[in-house]
């Protein structure tokens, strides 16, 4: 026997115990039921929403019992619920495409993401607050200081303001031609660099209340930029390139700073740079190989812990600083890929972490052993 059931690929097929199959397209969006019992004759069919994808797997809610409720397993990472007779609904949001977007609330338990998949979303632990879908993949996002506003930073070169408590597009502004891969608003919240893959930082004016930006400044570079911190005095800027390298930049001048004396004793107000004397023990480790490629840190804000991430996907904590090559940790292999982002929680209870081309995102308890 053979059946017209879907466009292209069938990804799901599910038999309930009442005798209905169940079949799932992924390019057409569609359930389709068929009676076993009457030569698979079809029943009903729904479709799902586009933003909502395609179907990758059917699980009944209640097996063995015969109300024909359903979850739904999506191509964009989603999880509905629902059934034939009724609508469908979201019960898990996930990130459908790449993410490397994380930032962190500075005085609360809420974090934002941001993804290739153009949304971006804030999170309260496992709860999902809000998403907003933008014109634009997203790479790198950050918290202004009185967590008001985000920023995030687009692969076309777009800065991207939302009001932080509703999700409300404020401001799309475009910075350059080259994607802005980090972003941060210095300590007052009186402005924000971008470090772009074309090597430039591009400081950016913003008004008392966040939400209104203007172009103030560029840095010229040469190397692609992956990191970057300020200093708490807001006067330094620290950039990490896509080749390891560190480079200091003096934000008055608008110059780097080639002098390691002058850097010696700058105070950062974060420390997500991979590279530097204060987290050198996560490089030349002797406990794990030579050939680890650190691609996150993230230090807590007591500054006295260090988390990061390679490329291996290992998740490690340390004490902070981290200065020796004998420095000990604890770890967690997670990813099958690359940890592109981690972050400490403003308590410093947790650790959130995101997985780039994986799209997982996770969130960790700290625990005493």
């Amino acid at each position: 026997m053979e059946f017209e059931a879907h466009n292209k690929g069938i990804s799901s097929l599910v038999m309930l115990s009442e005798g209905t199959l169940l079949s799932g397209g992924e390019k057409d969006r569609k359930i389709a039921a068929w009676d076993s019992l009457q030569n698979y004759k079809r029943i009903t069919d729904t479709k799902l929403p586009e933003t909502a994808g395609g179907v990758r797997s059917i699980y009944p809610q209640r097996p063995g019992r015969n109300d024909g409720n359903i979850y739904v397993g999506t191509t964009r990472n989603n999880i509905l619920e629902g059934s034939l007779q009724r609508r469908f609904n979201q019960v898990v949001f996930g990130h459908g495409r790449q993410l490397w977007g994380l930032a962190v609330h500075p005085d609360d338990e809420v974090f934002a993401t941001a993804g290739h998949d153009k949304n971006i979303a804030l999170w309260r632990r496992h709860k999902l607050l809000w998403t907003t879908q933008v014109g634009f993949e997203c790479i790198c996002i950050a918290f202004h200081p009185f967590g008001v506003a985000l920023a995030a930073g687009s692969s076309e070169g777009h800065l991207l303001v939302l009001a932080a408590d509703t999700g409300a597009a404020v401001a799309t502004l475009r910075v350059c031609g080259s994607p802005l891969s980090c972003i941060g608003y210095n300590p007052t919240g009186e402005m924000v660099a971008m470090g772009s893959q074309n090597g430039s930082v591009y400081l950016f004016r913003v008004s008392r209340d966040g939400f209104s930006y203007k172009k103030s400044n560029k840095i010229r570079g040469t190397q692609p930029l992956v990191q970057l911190d300020w200093s708490s005095d807001s006067r330094f800027l620290q950039t990490v390139t896509q080749d390891y390298d560190l480079v200091f930049w003096d934000v008055k001048a608008l110059s780097s700073e080639k002098s390691p004396l002058i850097m010696k004793d700058v105070k950062w107000y974060t420390h997500n740079c991979t590279v530097g004397y204060l987290v050198s023990g996560m490089w030349n480790n002797r406990y794990y190989p030579l050939t680890t490629v650190v691609t996150t840190s993230c230090r807590s804000a007591a500054h006295d812990m260090l988390v990061s991430g390679d490329a291996e996907g290992y998740l490690r904590l340390f004490r902070y600083p981290c200065t020796s090559a004998k420095a000990e940790y604890v770890e967690e292999k997670v990813y099958s890929s690359l940890v592109a982002c981690s972050r400490f929680l403003y308590n410093d209870q947790n650790v959130v972490t995101v997985g780039g081309t994986d799209a997982a995102l996770m969130l960790w308890e700290l625990v005493d052993e």
